[in-house]
């Protein structure tokens, strides 16, 4: 940490930790997975809603490692490094935002959880309450949550509209 810093009072990641995986990866859809979907081992795979192409999620490091495994063709992604997660939490917060603003159908539980989680910015980049790594994951988790509500809605309304969207 620097002395001005110190002088100012700013918490600032240590390095050792920076440089650590965390418990979060981020996924790109390469190809849609359906509901029910069969993995690269020809096995039959039941999901909770179906996943569209060109869809980006933060979701925990261990599912990335499962989806990838299963599906190496349709989806990519990597472990979010501490020192980046913040960044990649903010950029996957905005997006979610713009997502849920375009839906026909919203929610006051949705929008009451995006009001909380902005609370979290500063200058439109999500921070994490301390640098630590309890701190880090608890942002994280709290904007996987909104997604999951946010995914949730949207295949409603897919599925209330009859088509789907690429």
């Amino acid at each position: 940490m620097s002395k001005l810093d110190d002088y100012l009072g700013i918490e600032s990641l240590d390095d050792n930790i920076a440089d650590k995986n965390s418990e979060y990866a981020y996924i790109a859809y390469l190809e849609p997975i359906e509901i029910t979907d069969v993995n690269s081992k020809g096995e039959l795979v039941q999901f909770n809603r179906a996943s569209l192409e060109d869809q980006i999620d933060l979701i925990p490091a261990k599912q990335l490692e499962k989806l990838s495994e299963q599906f190496p063709n349709k989806v990519t992604g990597k472990i979010i490094k501490y020192g980046n997660l913040e960044n990649i939490a903010s950029l996957c917060f905005d997006k979610l935002k713009k997502e849920y603003s375009k839906l026909k159908e919203t929610d006051e539980d949705v929008d009451s959880r995006i009001q909380q989680l902005e609370s979290y910015a500063i200058d439109g980049r999500l921070c994490a309450d301390h640098q630590n790594e309890s701190s880090l994951n608890d942002l994280a988790n709290k904007v996987f949550n909104v997604q999951e509500a946010i995914r949730d809605l949207q295949s409603k309304n897919l599925n209330n509209s009859g088509t789907r969207k690429k």
